[in-house]
């Protein structure tokens, strides 16, 4: 995804397995990262991932602009009793661990991401 801008983009507000109000992406070719790059996601809403969501997918993020993104899903992924889930990554969801320090993003995977030059938010 290169040069693109995604404005308030929308998906299923509540559930463990929904996400990625601009772009959901569950399989690449080979097992290659998605590359988003000089991209703007800004003022998506989803359960979780308010800008893009994955599984089983790694992301390069280059030069992009991720902000006023949210994840308004609720109990986590798989729900907690009671809950219809999902409320993980403002603006990137994907599954693996949570990720320290970079706002916006939950991730369950092998190894935290590296973001350069982006703001998440």
């Amino acid at each position: 995804m290169v040069n693109s801008h995604f404005t308030g983009n929308r998906c299923d507000r509540t559930g463990p397995d929904l996400g990625g109000a601009a772009l959901r992406v569950l399989n690449q070719h080979r097992g290659r990262p998605v590359y988003l790059v000089n991209s703007t996601f800004e003022r998506g809403s989803c359960s979780n991932g308010g800008a893009v969501s994955s599984i089983g997918v790694s992301w390069v993020v280059l030069n992009c602009i991720m902000k006023n993104n949210e994840a308004t899903g609720y109990g986590a992924n798989p729900a907690k009793t009671g809950t219809p889930g999902g409320g993980s990554g403002g603006a990137i969801y994907t599954d693996g661990f949570h990720t320290r320090g970079l706002p916006g993003i939950f991730f369950l995977g092998a190894r935290p991401p590296t973001v350069t030059a982006s703001a998440l938010g």
